[in-house]
């Protein structure tokens, strides 16, 4: 019984932690965001592409978008994925219903990390980027489902 309640405790650390960070990011004014994409997207598509500063504004603008949103995915698969965790730890044992709750508290929180972003300087709120990041936590809720799945089906062999 103590093992499982430091594993909920762990898990509930690691959820806050997370949600901090996605809250630390949207907090940055729109030139620090716009920097720190700019020069990810220098450092991830330069491993690619010789002679990255050659390329056209608009084709680094574009790079850049595609950056940003496989960002979004992946922080909010890893929000829901943390969810789902926490939420499964808590008791709920009906797989669905803890996939549903995870689902829309990770849509709650990027509604809200939008509303947030709202008010930061150079920054606006955006409908599509809430749906980007509620798929990416579907994504993230249906790979540890998934992985459960396949684990169990393994366990039973």
């Amino acid at each position: 019984m103590k093992r499982k309640w430091i594993f909920l405790l762990a898990a509930i650390l690691l959820l806050l932690t997370w949600m901090g960070i996605i809250f630390y990011m949207s907090h940055q004014s729109g030139a620090e965001s716009s920097y720190l994409s700019t020069e990810t997207t220098k450092g991830i598509i330069g491993k690619f592409v010789d002679n990255f500063d050659m390329l056209s504004l608009q084709t680094k603008l574009k790079l850049e978008f595609v950056i940003r949103k496989i960002a979004h995915l992946g922080e909010y698969a890893v929000l829901g994925t943390l969810f789902f965790g926490v939420l499964r730890l808590c008791g709920i044992k009906n797989y669905r219903k803890t996939a549903a709750i995870a689902l829309l508290l990770s849509f709650l929180w990027a509604a809200g990390d939008e509303w947030h972003q709202s008010f930061i300087p150079g920054r606006s709120a955006r409908i599509s980027d809430v749906f980007i990041d509620t798929i990416g936590a579907a994504v993230g809720i249906f790979i540890i489902w998934a992985a459960i799945y396949f684990a169990r089906r393994l366990q039973k062999k």
